[in-house]
């Protein structure tokens, strides 16, 4: 090798001796190209000088196609052009152009005739180069090309992910073949580009790891740089071949869409990751209780047993391991048996011996409690059972309720806000603006025969409340009826103990309004018409 020199496009900038990277090259790809005497035919002439024999007609260049010079050329490998004779250097490297541009590094052998052309980095990995030598090109012996000189070639595929699992303990949760993978769409526009991935799998076990598996060898640092999992979960990388598998150091959050992307890390030749590099998945919700029996705070129970329901299949085995129940008024534990539904989402309980009469207990899932996917779940619920015939007002003390008031509508609120009290919330202010909604349609249920959130003239409570000229931001309402009663403070009391039975948090039902954090106002109707009484709740922000 002599000459060498580094060129971008076609302009001509000094570079580093190159010999180096021939030898590193496995495949060099060479065409002969035309010229003088070569086997194809390209006419040339000397700077003012008339060829002998030759016609005066221009030749017409053997093809206008240019010449493949490569296929799948290594991003780190060089091209050779043949030019099948001694080549004026200088004139060559002037005239030669790369489409499209990027840095190039060339290099001659010793007697002129073959150019290396390798790119000063790396080629670009899926692209098709075109090499134009000009007509200002000449041999070493200073005839000219009659006609531009044109080679092809294109270049290896980028690397890319093949495959996409999540695997708890090593076994497959969801696998799926290699086309389901790559999901994520192409971005034409800065809005899609801020588009989130599409998941590739739901109902996730949120004590998943991930695996990732390339079409080549990676940059390993790169690629746990490069990786990314959203929300930011801590966690360590283990390398299998070409898959890498990413272990969490602590369980997922359950019902959360998790974002992985691979954007930008290169591969080990340094050739950058191609295809669809983000994808995402949604873990499994975690279970909660949603109903239970006794119910919550319930008094003069007779129930022979207690039971509780859940939203998702559990861990029978640890659910029973946790499950307490406590005579609170003794202080002793109660014995049972345990009895679970087939789906595992409904556990009975019943004692050895009844519950006692007139006493206070506690059930409670302690740590350790969790379902089935390993989410851990705890809970605690009370209920007092029915005092002695013999004895109930001499053995059993006066149970806790709001201070009495002397108006119903006083004692509905003094309700409201000793139970906000009890979470730590704030009281609510009472407006009577928000207490003629309620009462209206209150009223209007009662003298009209029906039961419903919605007025016989399609109305919804924001409907209401805005026709009434209040302005809010959120709202909620809470209705309650109840015949054979003529005193409004039974029925109060009676709704309010459904209410505050009620599964609390997570559903939007009535103990979620009377807690509600978003909640500042109130405003209460009642409608009675002898036994028959209708109450309703209009809360606003």
């Amino acid at each position: 090798m002599v000459s060498i020199r580094s060129v971008g496009a076609a302009s001509r900038v000094p570079f580093a001796w190159f010999s180096w990277q021939l030898r590193r090259h496995r495949v060099l790809t060479r065409i002969v190209v035309a010229g003088l005497a070569l086997s194809i035919a390209v006419a040339v002439s000397t700077s003012g000088a008339a060829q002998a024999g030759l016609a005066s007609a221009k030749p017409a260049p053997a093809s206008i196609l240019p010449q493949n010079v490569g296929v799948g050329v290594l991003t780190r490998d060089a091209v050779t052009l043949d030019f099948g004779s001694a080549m004026n250097r200088a004139s060559v490297e002037s005239a030669l152009s790369l489409r499209p541009s990027q840095p190039l590094s060339l290099a001659w052998s010793a007697d002129g005739r073959y150019l290396h052309l390798a790119a000063s980095r790396l080629w670009r990995t899926d692209q098709r180069y075109l090499v134009v030598v000009g007509t200002a090109a000449r041999r070493a012996d200073g005839w000219a090309l009659e006609w531009p000189v044109q080679f092809s070639f294109t270049t290896q595929t980028a690397p890319r992910i093949t495959d996409f699992r999540l695997r708890l303990a090593g076994i497959d949760t969801d696998p799926r073949p290699d086309s389901a993978v790559a999901k994520t769409p192409v971005v034409d526009t800065a809005a899609d580009a801020a588009l989130p991935p599409p998941d590739v799998a739901g109902d996730i076990s949120a004590g998943t790891t991930v695996s990732i598996t390339f079409g080549a060898a990676m940059n390993r640092l790169d690629v746990e740089r490069g990786f990314s999992l959203t929300p930011a979960t801590p966690g360590t990388f283990a390398w299998n071949g070409l898959t890498v598998t990413f272990h969490p150091h602590r369980r997922l959050i359950p019902n959360v869409r998790y974002a992985v992307s691979l954007a930008g890390v290169h591969d080990a030749a340094g050739n950058v990751l191609g295809g669809d590099t983000s994808f995402s998945f949604t873990t499994r919700p975690g279970a909660q209780v949603v109903k239970v029996t006794p119910g919550k705070g319930a008094l003069n129970v007779t129930d022979r047993s207690a039971a509780v329901w859940f939203s998702e299949p559990m861990n029978a085995a640890a659910v029973n391991a946790a499950l307490k129940v406590t005579d609170a008024t003794s202080g002793r534990a109660v014995s049972g048996i345990t009895a679970w539904n087939a789906t595992a989402t409904k556990l009975g309980f019943t004692p050895t011996a009844p519950f006692a009469a007139g006493h206070h207990f506690t059930v409670s899932l302690t740590t350790g409690s969790s379902d089935a996917d390993g989410n851990p779940l705890t809970a605690l619920w009370t209920f007092t059972t029915k005092a002695p015939v013999v004895a109930v007002y001499v053995a059993r003390p006066p149970l806790p309720h709001p201070p009495a008031s002397s108006d119903a509508i006083s004692y509905a609120l003094s309700q409201i806000n000793a139970s906000r009290s009890q979470y730590g919330l704030a009281p609510l202010a009472y407006s009577s603006a928000i207490a003629a909604v309620a009462s209206a349609h209150a009223w209007d249920q009662l003298q009209n025969g029906y039961f419903s959130h919605t007025g016989l003239n399609g109305s919804t409570t924001q409907d209401r409340l805005r026709a009434a000229g209040i302005s809010f931001g959120w709202s909620g309402e809470n209705e309650c009826t109840y015949s054979g009663y003529t005193n409004p403070i039974t029925v109060l009391d009676k709704c309010h103990a459904y209410f505050m039975s009620e599964p609390y948090p997570g559903y939007a039902n009535h103990i979620g309004n009377i807690l509600g954090t978003h909640y500042h106002k109130v405003g209460i109707g009642i409608a009675q018409s002898g036994s028959h009484i209708i109450i309703v709740w209009d809360f606003t922000d």
